[in-house]
């Protein structure tokens, strides 16, 4: 038997945030947002 990954469900603020990242053009500046994102993981 082979069980169904659920779907993925990103809230409204997840889903504004992913948004703007997709908008970033300079590889950069999305390197600088996911440093900043995995050291807030961190603090939490």
């Amino acid at each position: 038997m082979i069980a169904e990954r659920p779907a993925p469900y990103f809230s409204s603020d997840e889903s504004r945030l992913l948004s703007y990242f997709r908008k970033i053009k300079n590889s950069a500046s999305k390197n600088t947002v996911i440093q900043v994102a995995r050291v807030a993981a961190k603090a939490e």
